[in-house]
């Protein structure tokens, strides 16, 4: 995994990582020598490497253990089996917010900027490759103000007139930015609320949509898919509200039934979409897993079905196995877990990194999602700049603006086990579940050359795992709640890992 924390390593070998959940970007002692291989593994592969996290802030590095080698007896055997290829993958990222893009753009220096975000986007070994991102329409909770992206009523008869003003001086550059390090990024963008003009409370916050305003509401989105286009912003997906179930009360939010969204979409959004050609995939619900029945409404709407490709989900109710009945129901749906936020709001804070993974990433994925994006992608060190909303929530990346530095938090390292490992164009593939406080989710890569599975150990103490893939096999030792991923083949990227530096905009 090309962490900033890494020393430069070695080729066709397994690099185990072991870094506390909040790791600054710095140096790292360099890895032990790799040892030998005993003479009776001869014939194992030497294609297999393992990428390792734990709760403790140690980096090492060492060789790969072959099956052959017989230090005890496994705890547990995962054998993946890639001829059941299961759900494409899309990609993994984090939400580019208002407060995101500020604090990237205008408290970060242009090397620092530049540095962050090469080491978010890039592909390994510069980067760990994030690929997916969700990008709000207008403002949000973590924003540094409230503000719509069509602020005034359009005269009797007119579409609504976009301003993109706004995003103007931050979010707009850096999704520039962004773009310019990975062309092949893929967004879903989400409104929080309608413009005020449009809606019964005539505030961002709280209200409804007028029902004579769809038509509007669905020009607005439809304005600000062409004019991103226009300006090579890549909208892969589009909601028509974030959390359509939830009052808000001090942040912009919009509530939406599942009767209303289904209109706007089978009426207007989709049928305006396909008129202009607009290659823009419409998702539904954009909010938690409690609300399967406002999905399954949507998806009866035969007019509306047409239209819609895929459902967007947040993990803060529910559980991620609704899933399987829209898998079974709508088989073409593409799912994607569009939100999940870490922070002390979480009950123990998702433990250690290897709970966070397992409720974020192992089991939504095993449940049929075919990405997963967390919440914002930066934050300062007091968890804003925010207006309303959650103050706990934490980011992918802290920016520090009083001292132009970046700090690279776990949801980082959680990411990275991912998005570095399984680019988009895989699958899912089965692999048993293993029990004994072990989860696992697998991949086969694409054109299904690399195999690559990822473990989570949320026991107190450490476990011996034996991975089995056709041909090949290896003995995973994973310390007490840590998260290890295993590929098996594939191309050598870690050739070169990153060299350790200084943090970002700091001295070199």
């Amino acid at each position: 995994m090309p962490h900033p924390a890494l020393a430069r390593g070695f080729a066709g070998s397994i690099v185990a990582l072991m870094l506390a959940h909040a790791v600054s970007v710095g140096a790292a002692p360099a890895p032990p020598p790799a040892p030998s291989a005993p003479a009776n593994c001869r014939g194992s592969t030497p294609l297999i490497w393992i990428t390792q996290t734990t709760a403790a802030g140690d980096v090492t590095s060492q060789n790969a253990l072959p099956a052959c080698t017989t230090p005890g007896a496994p705890n547990a055997t995962i054998t993946l089996d890639p001829t059941q290829r299961q759900q494409p993958i899309i990609g993994f990222g984090a939400a580019l917010t208002g407060s995101s893009a500020w604090l990237l753009q205008a408290r970060l220096d242009a090397r620092g900027r530049r540095d962050v975000l090469r080491r978010l986007f890039a592909p390994p070994p510069l980067g760990i490759g994030l690929s997916l991102m969700r990008l709000p329409i207008g403002s949000t909770d973590l924003s540094r103000g409230r503000y719509s992206l069509a602020p005034d009523p359009p005269p009797a008869g007119q579409p609504p007139t976009l301003d993109l003003s706004p995003m103007q001086d931050n979010t707009l550059p850096v999704l520039k930015d962004i773009v310019a390090i990975n062309p092949d990024l893929r967004i879903i963008a989400s409104p929080w609320s309608a413009p005020a003009w449009m809606k019964t409370n005539h505030s961002l916050i709280g209200g409804r949509l007028q029902p004579e305003q769809a038509q509007h509401f669905a020009e607005y989105l439809v304005q600000y898919l062409k004019q991103m286009q226009a300006l090579d912003i890549p909208i892969y997906g589009i909601t028509l509200q974030n959390e359509p179930n939830v009052k808000t009360a001090s942040y912009p939010g919009m509530l939406m039934g599942a009767d209303q969204g289904a209109y706007i979409i089978g009426r207007f959004l989709g049928p305006m979409v396909a008129r202009e050609h607009l290659e823009v995939d419409i998702f539904a619900l954009d909010d938690n897993w409690l609300w399967l029945r406002h999905v399954t409404q949507m998806l009866d709407d035969r007019t509306a079905a047409r239209y819609i490709k895929g459902v967007a989900w947040h993990c803060y109710g529910g559980h991620a196995a609704v899933q399987d009945v829209i898998h079974r129901q709508y088989p073409s749906m593409v799912q994607v877990l569009t939100e999940c936020s870490d922070g002390d709001w979480w009950p123990n804070n998702h433990e250690t990194i290897a709970g966070f993974v397992q409720e974020v990433f192992i089991t939504p994925l095993r449940h049929w999602d075919s990405g997963v994006i967390l919440w914002g992608l930066a934050l300062d060190p007091q968890r804003g700049p925010h207006n309303g909303g959650c103050s706990v929530c934490t980011p992918v990346v802290t920016v520090d603006g009083a001292t132009k530095s970046a700090t690279f938090t776990r949801d980082y390292y959680a990411l990275a086990h991912f998005s570095e490992f399984v680019p988009p164009g895989s699958h899912r593939i089965a692999s048993n579940d293993a029990g004994d406080g072990l989860t696992n989710v697998a991949f086969a890569g694409p054109g299904g050359r690399a195999l690559t599975v990822v473990i989570a150990n949320r026991n107190t103490d450490s476990r011996l795992v034996k991975v089995v893939a056709p041909g090949q096999a290896t003995l995973v030792e994973l310390p007490a709640k840590s998260v290890a991923t295993v590929v098996f083949g594939g191309p050598q990227k870690h050739a070169e890992i990153l060299q350790g530096a200084q943090p970002v905009g700091g001295p070199r």
